[in-house]
């Protein structure tokens, strides 16, 4: 199921804040679109930590120098259809 993004913060393992509750694990593949952070943190990435129910950290690999407020991110392994 699509998650809406509402916060991507900086650094080298940003932290990704949902606006509502997730189902995501350490370990699980996530998928993230439409994002605004510079640079953007589009892709496919390995949640490498859960901090809360809507937030976890990423490794993108590289530094993220502004953070972003919008975005969409599901699970890999999830069907994702849209209409």
């Amino acid at each position: 199921m699509t998650k809406n993004i509402q916060n991507i913060s900086t650094g080298t393992s940003p932290v990704i804040t949902t606006t509502e509750e997730n189902i995501f694990q350490v370990g699980d593949t996530v998928v993230l679109s439409s994002t605004n952070s510079t640079p953007d943190v589009n892709g496919e990435y390995i949640v490498t930590s859960i901090l809360s129910s809507t937030e976890f950290q990423i490794q993108p690999g590289f530094d993220v120098t502004s953070q972003g407020d919008t975005g969409e991110v599901f699970r890999h392994n999830d069907i994702n259809l849209t209409a």
